[in-house]
């Protein structure tokens, strides 16, 4: 281990391990005090040990030194039962001192395995302690076999296999769940909680939510804080899992109940048990457009945990101001959403903690998106650039992964300037940099580069590079289901089709817009766009009317699925308009489910018509705009043009959470 890590990394891993273990369990504590031990005997650790030691609560581990052959470290505490307990002493009369002694010493073999990453072998132990010793009435040899089985299960979600380590979680439960000894129960309590979590990686959400709640039914009352910290973890994972179930109300009201249970307490474990509830919140708040009571939510969280020196705490409050940020974006107070952002960077840019600079980049990345809407592309394109600089030597996935978005983002600014050159830089940076990576990001960031390419070279007359780009995405991730690839390809089919109009090519326009129709059933915005480019190339070749008039109505009955309306959508509107003429336009806009949304054109049409419509002020002073649009429009139209496409969306600026 020493040989892959430095010692001040030696020396993170170690704290993060101390911190990490003041919310485990009794048996998965001790792991933590084990493999500790063993990791303060290192010489390399040993500017850092008095350090270390004073983290740690007292009694945690105790290390005579470097050159220490053993550690004294301290195993699952019996939360109650003593060692001159009549049960515990009647057990050890019959099976003697030495069984404890030899389970103690193959978990502790264990514990080096799972600290080594080598979780074949931990099971291989595990098995070894069950068969050993799994029939023992001895609760200070059973607490190992307890403990073993944990170990096993967290070697199994390593190794991928939740339906094994469930197996393993239910094992647990039928040894120990009848138990009256506290420190078998204190497994038990542990291994519901982790059940819960291995049945939402199997997408089981309803099971999880049931084991959620037997922890709070069995334990709810529990005094001891082993207890406790499961009560408090099940609360936040049920409301993590009605979340996923598309419960967001129910998810509030779990997170809800561990705030109001836990607020007054001191405890380390349950304090930060708390800010991932109050993150919880604040996220699902935003999803629910209620981004006032999510900035709320984050104010509360910073309020309770701000001025703490505790660096899980620490990590929670950054991952809240960031999250804090992205509502106040939502609330349309971007000065503020700034300010937060910036916050983050003040506050944490320095940190050499992998998660503290992980929230700084995602603060960056929101700095970017905010100035980006407010029309300020340069200051956006320094922003991205800044998450380049400060990160592009990273080697920590998460952080590389912000490195390819920044530069997607980076590209889509640059367009925005009419910078289609240095847009070009930017995109192919992202696939030379990040082409081969295959987690969902890398391939999502590659994608919408991809299209960013296509787009900035349509931009600069080249149609056969940009339809070669998009023919790229649509081959490399025209298979994929996840929806942002399907987005991606999605946009490229629409950047192919629009190519194709420009290249008088409208036949092959027409069927490319179809395929976009039909695979996209489920986005709105690329039906709606794709019905548009198909109705022009009809009107472009000079086909079909009653064809065409099909595709203006789908767009009509899709622009209640938009929310709000567009310029560009209005623009194609008009060109329609002038295309089918007022009278019929007007009636294909009153068969819509779109009138309400669509008065000031309305209006404009009827009184092109002869009509005198009654209408609001604000909604007159618009419609006499609309009216001198299609007159203009008319005018400069010799022949039956189509009107022009609906911009093709490219790279989605969007705020990012941690």
């Amino acid at each position: 281990m020493e040989a892959c890590y430095s010692p001040p990394e030696m020396k993170d891993i170690s704290a993060r391990m101390v911190h990490d273990a003041a919310g485990l369990g009794a048996e998965m504590r001790s792991l933590h005090q084990i493999a500790l031990a063993s990791l303060m005997k290192l010489p390399s650790l040993a500017e850092y040990r008095d350090e270390l030691l004073e983290m740690m609560p007292a009694g945690f581990v105790a290390v005579s030194g470097p050159d220490s052959a053993t550690a004294d470290v301290a195993g699952p505490t019996a939360a109650g039962v003593q060692p001159d307990d009549d049960k515990v002493k009647a057990a050890r009369e019959r099976t003697g001192e030495s069984a404890g002694k030899a389970a103690r010493e193959l978990f502790e073999s264990m514990a080096t395995l799972h600290a080594q990453t080598r979780p074949k072998a931990v099971l291989a132990a595990s098995d070894e302690m069950v068969r050993r010793f799994g029939d023992s009435e001895d609760p200070g040899v059973l607490k190992w076999v307890a403990a073993a089985l944990a170990t096993k299960g967290a070697a199994l979600r390593v190794l991928n296999r939740p339906q094994d380590a469930l197996t393993v979680y239910d094992e647990v439960i039928r040894r120990f769940g009848k138990s009256e000894i506290p420190v078998l129960l204190e497994s038990v309590a542990s291994a519901l909680v982790n059940k819960a979590c291995a049945l939402g990686a199997l997408h089981r959400l309803e099971d999880a939510v049931v084991a959620c709640e037997e922890v709070v039914c069995r334990f709810g009352k529990a005094e001891v804080p082993i207890f406790l910290e499961s009560v408090a973890k099940a609360l936040v994972n049920k409301g993590t899992a009605l979340g996923a179930l598309n419960r967001p109300r129910d998810a509030l009201a779990a997170w809800d109940a561990m705030i109001r249970r836990f607020e007054a307490s001191d405890n380390p474990a349950l304090l930060e048990t708390m800010a991932n509830a109050f993150l919880s919140k604040g996220i699902v708040l935003g999803a629910l457009q209620r981004p006032g009571d999510a900035v709320v939510a984050c104010d509360e969280l910073v309020r309770r945990f701000g001025e703490s020196e505790v660096p899980v705490l620490l990590e929670s409050v950054a991952k809240d101001v960031v999250n804090k940020g992205a509502a106040l974006h939502a609330l349309n107070r971007p000065e503020d959403a700034l300010a937060a952002c910036d916050e983050v960077v003040r506050r944490f840019g320095e940190s050499e903690s992998p998660v503290l600079l992980e929230s700084v980049a995602h603060a960056l990345m929101n700095t970017g998106t905010v100035l980006h809407a407010l029309n300020r592309p340069e200051a956006a394109v320094a922003a991205y650039d800044e998450v380049v600089r400060r990160f592009e030597e990273s080697e920590t996935t998460v952080l590389l992964e912000t490195v390819a978005r920044a530069f997607v983002h980076k590209g889509a600014a640059l367009g925005l300037l009419s910078r289609p050159e240095d847009a070009l830089t930017a995109s192919d940076e992202v696939v030379r940099r990040f082409g081969e990576g295959e987690t969902p990001v890398f391939l999502e960031e590659v994608a919408n580069a991809l299209v960013n390419r296509g787009a900035a070279l349509d931009a600069l007359n080249r149609p056969e590079d940009a339809l070669a780009a998009y023919d790229e995405v649509i081959r490399r991730f025209g298979d994929r289901e996840a929806p942002a690839l399907s987005m991606s390809v999605g946009v490229a089919l629409l950047g192919t089709a629009d190519i194709e109009v420009k290249e008088l090519q409208y036949e092959k326009a027409a069927e490319t817009a179809t395929r976009v129709i039909e695979r996209q059933k489920e986005v709105p915005a690329q039906r709606f766009q794709g019905h548009a480019l198909r109705a022009k190339a009809i009107l472009a070749r000079g086909g079909d009317r009653p064809a065409c008039e099909l595709d203006v109505a789908a767009v009509l009955a899709l622009l209640p699925e938009l929310g709000p309306i567009s310029r560009d959508a209005v623009d194609v509107l008009m060109h329609f308009s002038v295309a089918l003429g007022p009278q019929r336009m007007r009636e294909l806009i009153q068969a819509s489910p779109s009138p309400h949304l669509l008065l000031p054109l309305t209006t404009a049409l009827e009184r092109e018509l002869g009509l005198e419509p009654r209408v609001a002020r604000e909604v007159d002073e618009v419609a006499q705009d609309v009216q001198q649009t299609l007159a203009e429009l008319r005018a400069n139209r010799t022949s039956q043009g189509p009107p022009p496409a609906i911009a093709i969306s490219t790279a989605r600026t969007r705020s990012s959470r941690p």
